[in-house]
This record gives structure tokens, sequence and C-alpha cells, in this order.
């Protein structure tokens, strides 16, 4: 045996050792953990699905599914080729199970994120950041309260930094969806990169957001001509947000190279089959469990469905009370809210008040307050009023219209701003036609003030404007909000998409607790007129909201929301165990499924067998008043009373009125 390899050692035993700079082999890694220690780019499939998700809900391209398919199939590619597993069968379902869990993740972001969009954020350091940049382009502009003016050939140019602007919506979905993915693949350390991932995103999509204003500044007439108007559109083209994706991702992979290259990455040793077995189940659990709880929405006792609707200061718009007759006929006595009122009629005691000031003694006999288009202010006495009647339990229903018409939104938020709704002076359209906007209900995960509400057309609607607790009943995707002008026709003003405002999605309806009781809105009093109130689903919003407005807070809904907490605490350390074991895969897909099957679940309760009815069922023909009678009796001042009738269809459930005679 050679000198350097051999030494005879005491007891026969011969130690074998490698001579000084000879390299030594290194432990192999196993084949099915090998692609996992390399540096695998993760940053373009991200972009590519991302793409992909962004491009299915796409209108303003052409065939939007085939473009989301083949994104999302050159994803599934990309994802199956690093994965070092001896057989083809493998590395597909490997893949594919990836690209379901990235999936299962896009939704519940992209879930997230329109929530928060809904409701608005501010983002004025975008303002100051693409100030600087483009003056020193040679463009005079500055930052003022979160604002970004310009200095434009065709006057100054005012523009909001709003999401849609900035693309942030598809850029923290590309940043979480890159991050998933690393950690899926087992590379270390996680939240570093994840931590830079986020600021390499940002960074590029604050690039983005400065060509695009450049770019659209080149514009001539972008104050008043259609063609500047247009040019708004670049901040919303998927072709330009794709690129930018495709350069976050290499932006991201890059600097993490960059930054953590030499660092070791400890990859967990393969689990055994029979740890995910176990520990799939119990993360699922523990997600079903928080998913229920969040959006389990306990009912509480039902009230006795005394409505009374306010005509006093609607004036002539949208009367309750009115019917059809020889004097009054045409298209604008269609304007009125008397099909509806008799319609809730039917399952409810409907009175209308069209003399009496509120006060106690008036609201003490009711469980619902609509009050609908105000034509004048309401005293603030009786502002103070309806505030009590609220706090001590009540339900109060207040239907606004476009533009602030006639200060119907400046009246109505003497009502509801302070407790975090306000209506807004403004106009919804669609995004993309012009036309009347759409809401399409999510497939599950609804607000229980629209349970039943599956496509509702929209007309001349403002948006709402949320704070605190409030919370979002109806949204539309892709609007376009334009501003009142107060010397228009009917106050509308500019058409067409504005730089000043913001766009996307926007809120329609919404609720908020306050005290004892529920206060709801809704921005569009035209679709629940005579001539459109039975189609689109229009109905059904009305009797949902009603319904919820009936109803007592439950003394449940503390307890549910901690225990809510609870498992969402235990779902977020179970999964992280996961992942520290080589689990992270199981522990995201499980957990978020497990999630999305609570919500759903949560749902089916909501629409048990019980409470299933739709609103839309004809309801029988009213029978002899068998109860205290001075529930259908109108109270002095009211002009009008429709009467409860017995509905064979309806029965007590979890928002479906309980049917009495009266």
């Amino acid at each position: 045996m050679p000198d350097e390899l051999s030494d005879k050692g005491r007891d026969g035993v011969t130690t074998i050792t490698a001579a000084q700079g000879r390299p030594s082999l290194a432990h192999p890694l196993s084949p099915d953990r090998a692609g996992a220690a390399l540096e695998v780019p993760l940053g373009i499939p991200a972009a590519l699905l991302v793409s992909g998700w962004m491009f299915a809900f796409e209108r303003r391209v052409d065939r939007p599914y085939l473009w989301a398919l083949t994104l999302v199939t050159l994803a599934f590619v990309m994802l199956a080729r690093p994965i070092a597993r001896r057989g083809l069968l493998r590395r597909v379902a490997l893949a594919s199970l990836q690209l379901a869990t990235l999936a299962l993740v896009a939704f519940s972001v992209d879930r997230a994120l329109a929530a928060w969009e809904a409701r608005g954020p501010r983002f004025g350091a975008a303002s100051a950041m693409a100030s600087a940049a483009l003056n020193l382009a040679g463009y005079h502009t500055m930052a003022d309260r979160g604002l970004l003016l310009i200095d434009h050939p065709d006057g100054l140019v005012t523009i909001l930094p709003s999401m849609e602007k900035l693309a942030l919506r598809p850029l923290l979905l590309f940043s979480i969806a890159w991050s998933v993915l690393r950690l899926v693949r087992n590379h270390r350390p996680a939240f570093g990169a994840s931590a830079v991932g986020l600021a390499s995103t940002l960074l590029v999509g604050m690039v983005r957001y400065v060509a695009i204003l450049a770019a659209y500044l080149e514009h001539d007439d972008i104050l008043a001509g259609s063609a500047g108007q247009a040019a708004l559109d670049l901040f919303t083209s998927p072709w330009i947000t794709g690129v930018f994706l495709l350069i976050a991702g290499l932006a991201a992979d890059h600097a993490c190279q960059w930054l953590f290259d030499g660092i070791a990455m400890a990859v967990p040793p393969r689990p055994r089959f029979g740890k995910v077995i176990v520990a799939g189940p119990i993360v699922a659990t523990l997600g079903g469990a928080a998913g229920l709880a969040w959006s389990f929405v306990p009912p509480g006792a039902e009230k006795a469905g005394r409505i009374l609707i306010d005509d006093r200061f609607c004036g002539i718009w949208e009367p309750a009370t009115r019917q059809l007759d020889t004097q009054w006929y045409g298209d604008f006595p269609t304007y009125s809210f008397t099909a509806l009122a008799e319609w809730l009629g039917k399952w409810f005691s409907v009175a209308a008040n069209s003399s009496r000031p509120y006060d106690d003694e008036l609201l003490s006999g009711y469980d619902v307050l609509i009050i609908k288009t105000p034509e004048e202010p309401i005293p603030d006495a009786e502002v103070a009023a309806i505030d009590r009647f609220v706090r001590r339990g009540g339900g109060l229903l207040l239907v606004g219209d476009h533009t602030n018409l006639l200060g119907m939104g400046t009246h109505l938020n003497a009502l509801s701003a302070r407790h975090g709704i306000r209506f807004r002076y403004d106009s919804v359209s669609d995004g993309v036609t012009g036309g009347f906007v759409d809401s399409v209900g999510a497939r599950f995960g609804r607000h229980v003030g629209a349970l039943h509400v599956d496509r509702l057309e929209f007309m001349t609607s403002c948006s709402l404007e949320l704070s605190g607790g409030a919370e979002c009943v109806l949204a539309a995707d892709d609007c376009r909000r334009e501003p009142h002008d107060y010397a228009g026709s009917s106050f509308f003003g500019r058409h067409g998409p504005h730089p000043e405002m913001e766009h996307g999605r926007t809120v329609l309806a919404a609720t908020v607790c306050v005290g004892r009781g529920r206060i709801a809105a809704f921005t569009d009093s035209t679709v629940w007129s005579s001539f459109a109130v039975f189609s689109h689903d229009r109905e059904k919003l009305a009797m949902d909201l009603v319904r919820l407005l009936n109803r007592e807070l439950s003394p449940y809904a503390t307890p549910i929301r901690c225990l809510a907490i609870a498992a969402t605490l235990a779902t977020v350390l179970m999964g992280l165990a996961m992942a520290g074991s080589g689990m992270a895969l199981p522990a995201i897909f499980g957990g978020l499924l497990g999630v999305w099957s609570g919500v759903a679940v949560s749902e089916g309760l909501h629409r048990s067998p019980r409470s299933r009815s739709s609103g839309k069922e004809a309801p029988a023909r009213s029978r002899p008043c068998s109860g205290p009678r001075n529930r259908c009796r109108p109270t002095a001042g009211s002009t009008r009373c429709w009467s409860r009738s017995s509905a064979s269809g309806w029965c007590r459930g979890w928002l479906t009125p309980t049917m009495r005679t009266c």
C-alpha cells in the first residue's frame, strides 16, 4: 500500500487517510433530495402562474382563457424539469401537486388582496418617489398630500397612486407565490429570501409605475380628449404587467443568489409517507376549524319583523306609497319603491312614514328603518334619535344614488359616516364597456347580507368608502369611478376614467354593527325601483339585507371569533413545524384546503335546508288577521301599510323570517 495512504497502528489496525490536497468524497444526497439542494430559478414559473391567473379574469384581451392556459402550462413545464426524480410520472405528479398548491395560494391571497383593495388604501409614498424620478427625467412634478401633481401642456394633471395604477395586486400575489414556491422546494433561508423577494418586487413595481407615467404624460389631451383618457389603460394592461412580473421574477432570483450565495442550505431529509399521512389531516382539520369560525355568522334572535319606510325626506324621488293611477303614470312614476314595499309586506309588517318626525316613541314600535334618497337634510335631533334606535338593537337600511344627487349622499352620511360607511360623491360604471356594473357572487364565502345574490346588475350607483369595523357586502371588480359635477345634468361629470380617482374593485353595499344593532348601506336606488326590482337578483339582495337587519346580534359572536384566533394560531404553528421537517408542501396545501372547506361548510350552514329559500317563491294568498292587529295598523302619519301573509315555502331557519299571520 502506498505510504501516503497507509499507517500501520497497534493491534494490526490500518488507518487509511487521504493525502493532503487530495479531494475527499462527500456523502451523496439521495436522488429524491438532490434537486432540492440546487438553486433553481423559481421567479419565472411564479411569474407565469400569476400572469395566467391575471389573464383568466381579464376582459380586455381576446381569448383570455387560452392565454391563461398557455401561461400555466409553461409554468408547469418549468416546475417539472428541475425536480430530480428518476421517473417521468413521478416528476409530473410532484409538479402537479406544486402547481395545485400555488393555485390554491393564488386563490386565497387574491381574495384577501381584493378585500384590501375594496377599502381604497392610500399610497402617498409612491407619489413622492415617482415625483423625484420624473423630475430627474425632465418633467415638472411635485407630491402633495399623497397626490402626484404634474405640470402638463394641457394643464395641471393630478394622479392618485391607487392599487390598480401601481399593480399592487398582481405584484404582491407574485411575491407570495414566489416565496411559497421557494419554501416547498426546501430552500433556506426562507424568511430572509421572502423579504428580499418582496423588496425586489416592489422596486420593479415602482420602476413600472414611473415608466408608465412617463408614457402617459407624452399623450395629448389627457385631461379632455378620448385618446388621453384611453391612455389610462396603460396602467391596467395585462401585457405590460406580465412583462414586469417576469422582470420581478428574474430580479428576485438574482438578488437571492447574490445575497445568499455560499450560505449552507440545510435540506431536511425526505419525510416518511406515514408522517405526511398523519400530519396532513391534522393541519387540514385545524385549518377547517379556522375557516369555519372566521366565516360563520351566528344568527341572533329574530325580531318581530316590523319595518318602517321613510317617505318624508325623499320628496318625489322613489316614493313608497304612491301607486300608478290615472293621475300618476308614465316613466318617472315607475321610479318608486311601491312594488318593493308591497313585496316585502308578504313576509314582514311594512309601514311608510310621510309626516311624523323620528323620535324614540315612533321608532320603538319598529325593528327596521329604511331611509332612501333623502332630498333634504335630516334634523340633528332626528339623527340622534335614529342613532339611539340602532344602538338599542334596531336595523337601519340606507339607500343612496349617484353623484350626491340632490344632496342624498351628504344627508345619508350624517347617519353612517361616523360609523365607518361613507357614500362617495361619484358614479360607478364598468371599467371596460363604460356601461352598467355587474356584481357576481362568489362560489362560496359570501356575506350573509347577499347570500342568495348570484349576479346583480347595477344601474347608476355611487361607491362606498369603508373604515373601522365596516364590512363589504357586495363589490364589483374592474370598475371605474367618475367624478360628480354639480353643473351637469343629474350631477354627472366627466365620462370615462379619471387619473385623480381610484378604479378597480369598488364597494357597492356594506354593513356595520353599532351597539346592539346594525346599519346597512346600498348605493343604487334605481335597481329597487318598481320597473327594475324583480330582475337580476335585485329583490334577493333587498330580502337578504332586511333579514339580516331583522336579527339581533348573537351573544356567541365573540366566543366564535376567539375560537377562530386560537384555531388560526394552531394552524400556523402546526404548519411551521411541518415546514421545518420537510413537509412544507403538504402543510400549505392541507392548511389552505382545510380553510376553504371550513368556509364552504359555513355557507352550507347559512344555506341550511330550513333556510335555503331565496325569497323568489310566490307567497301564499293572504289570510285574515289572527294576531295582534296593531302589527298591521299604520301609525299616525303613515299613509300605507302592507300586512304579512303566510307562505308555506318559508320556515324558521338561519336568515329566514318566521312566518306569522297578522
